[in-house]
């Protein structure tokens, strides 16, 4: 989850961050693949400003990853703004099933080697975020 301050000018524009989301979300991917789970889905909020997205990555086929925009809402700026309260509420909640619907389903799972497992690739960029440590 990438989240700038709405109140303070970005260092980066929004293509940087949904470079790093991909990156991030590519890593999550084959980590679940590594440990055994078949076709996993993974799923990243990129916050931007007021904006708010909701991705949905999966594998489509062998070494291609795909990136979905499944949601955006916006994040109320003052009290007059406040009627887009509902529709931010109802888009985290629909993120919140989908993923306790696949970590459900994770579970159930034995673990194997996953089908996927020829599919992945490392990212060709390491990509390590200067803020954190």
């Amino acid at each position: 989850m990438r989240l700038p301050l709405p109140s303070l000018p970005p260092n980066s524009n929004a293509n940087d961050d949904l470079f790093k989301l991909s990156i991030e979300l590519q890593i999550l991917l084959n980590r679940l693949v590594n440990v055994g789970i078949n076709f996993p889905v993974v799923f990243g909020t990129l916050f931007y400003g007021f904006n708010c997205d909701i991705f949905k990555m999966n594998l489509k086929a062998p070494v291609i990853y795909r990136i979905i925009k499944s949601r955006a809402c916006f994040i109320p700026r003052d009290l007059n703004n406040f009627k887009v309260v509902r529709n931010i509420l109802t888009s985290l909640s629909q993120l919140r099933s989908l993923v306790q619907i696949k970590v459900e389903k994770a579970k159930k799972s034995k673990p194997k080697l996953s089908k996927c497992l020829t599919w992945i690739k490392e990212p060709v960029i390491n990509y390590k975020d200067p803020d954190r440590k």
